[in-house]
């Protein structure tokens, strides 16, 4: 845990690892499920109410979340958490992915690691 005023960088590049190896929709599911159970108090008590992922029991729940993620890193007045809600969001993004291409059968297509840190540069 940090110290009161510190900040610690969220690491969910094994979680987007493991949705992309995930064989079907159940097993993607029970992943977004422990992700969730799993998001550490500190960086959950930083986000706002609305942005606390809860639920997730279905391709319509990682959609939402994953939808109301990304906008919500687009606020202004969310700067301070910014990084978390963009580290959640990322594996939101990547299980989106992977629902569609369990869907239609096809290999997912997924930013690499090194783009999507990157990303906070192409932001400013």
């Amino acid at each position: 845990m940090a110290a009161h005023g510190e900040t610690h960088r969220m690491n969910t590049e094994p979680w987007r690892k493991e949705i992309a190896r995930a064989r079907d929709a159940e097993v993607l599911l029970a992943i977004l499920q422990r992700f969730v159970r799993a998001l550490d108090v500190v960086d959950l008590r930083t986000l706002p109410a609305e942005c606390r992922p809860t639920q997730v029991h279905s391709r319509q729940d990682i959609a939402f979340w994953s939808f109301a993620l990304s906008t919500a890193i687009l606020a202004d007045e969310l700067e301070p958490e910014r990084e978390a809600l963009g580290e959640i969001a990322l594996v939101f993004a990547e299980a989106v992915t992977k629902t569609t291409s369990l869907a239609v059968g096809r290999k997912a297509h997924t930013l690499k690691q090194s783009l999507a840190h990157e990303g906070e540069a192409l932001g400013s």
